[in-house]
């Protein structure tokens, strides 16, 4: 769903909102009269829910004067992510009928189900100007809560701020075979949570381990407070170009990736409290690392008529990956 306002001009305001919903269903039946399900007879239902939306809320602004041109953008987004999980297993069959539905069955043999949740509020902005196509300015500035950490280090604030100038438009430099030529740099904050599960900051149990039936749990996670976002900041220096009537183009650019906080799921003593087949770990902050290097990417068209154009690209790439804590 998307909406518009058009408050002035020059100022609009914009809505958007996207669902995403992934439903799976199985059902599973043996008769009691050949294969495993004899001579009871069983049946089994096992349904997953993904339910995810994302909410925004933006105001943009755009506006030219004489040759300075201005955009900015402020506004707020909801992230909310939903996992439902049920599996049901019955035996000993009555009617034989072809009646499969549960009510049908008489013992249940396993019986789960489970709902995960997430969510991300983010508050953003961002701005860009330039100066008659030939200097560029641009910066942006967010700030996100994450349910996945404690609420004492949830929140955390990414930026960027970047610059980039055309050199082909500068009436100093007149050389008529350079089509395009555009220094650039950047450098920025971004904040990452994948692959840690829902709910790592806390303290975690197994369900299920019962004694006949005696109720039964297991401690499979320490509680961590203190853990956060990984953090990586991004240095990129780079030269776009475009030579002898566009024949050859292409772009030559550095960068340098600095990750702070580094998570991992790091192993903890008997002592501590867990036991060994529930996998004892509790995710922490633990690692720095690097990554760094030059990519280089050249576009060429040595033949080109007004019938047939052939194209050739090459692309480099120098990379090193360092763990440095």
């Amino acid at each position: 769903g998307y909406a518009e306002i058009t408050i002035r001009p020059c100022l609009k305001a914009i809505t958007n909102i996207s669902i995403d919903v992934q439903d799976y269903q199985e059902v599973g039946y043996e008769n009691p009269i050949v294969g495993d399900g004899a001579p009871a007879g069983r049946a089994s239902r096992t349904i997953e829910k993904n339910t995810s939306y994302t909410f925004n809320q933006l105001l943009n602004y755009n506006q030219k004067f004489g040759q300075h041109n201005i955009s900015a953008m402020v506004g707020h987004e909801n992230y909310d992510f939903e996992y439902n999980y049920f599996y049901g297993f019955k035996v000993d069959q009555g009617f034989q009928d072809g009646n499969t539905e549960f009510g049908n069955f008489a013992t249940i043999s396993n019986l789960l189900s489970r709902t995960d949740e997430a969510r991300i509020e983010s508050y953003l902005s961002k701005v860009a100007y330039d100066y008659a196509g030939r200097y560029f300015l641009t910066g942006s500035l967010r700030r996100d809560g994450n349910s996945r950490f404690h609420k004492s280090v949830r929140w955390d604030n990414f930026w960027s701020v970047g610059a980039a100038w055309r050199l082909d438009q500068e009436k100093f430099i007149n050389v008529p075979w350079m089509n395009q030529m555009k220094l650039r740099a950047s450098y920025g904050k971004v904040g990452n949570d994948g692959g840690i599960g829902y709910y790592p900051y806390q303290g975690l149990y197994g369900l299920g381990y019962n004694n006949n039936s005696a109720f039964g749990i297991v401690q499979t996670a320490l509680a961590n407070n203190e853990l956060t976002w990984e953090t990586a900041k991004s240095l990129d220096i780079g030269v776009d170009f475009s030579l002898f009537k566009d024949r050859i183009s292409g772009s030559i650019e550095y960068f340098n990736r600095t990750t702070d906080g580094l998570i991992f799921a790091v192993g903890q003593p008997l002592s501590s409290g867990g036991t060994v087949s529930a996998g004892f770990s509790v995710y922490q902050n633990i690692g720095s690392m690097y990554n760094r290097g030059l990519e280089i990417q050249l576009i060429g068209s040595p033949v080109r008529t007004q019938d047939f154009t052939w194209t050739v690209t090459l692309n480099a790439t120098t990379f090193k990956n360092k763990i440095t804590k």
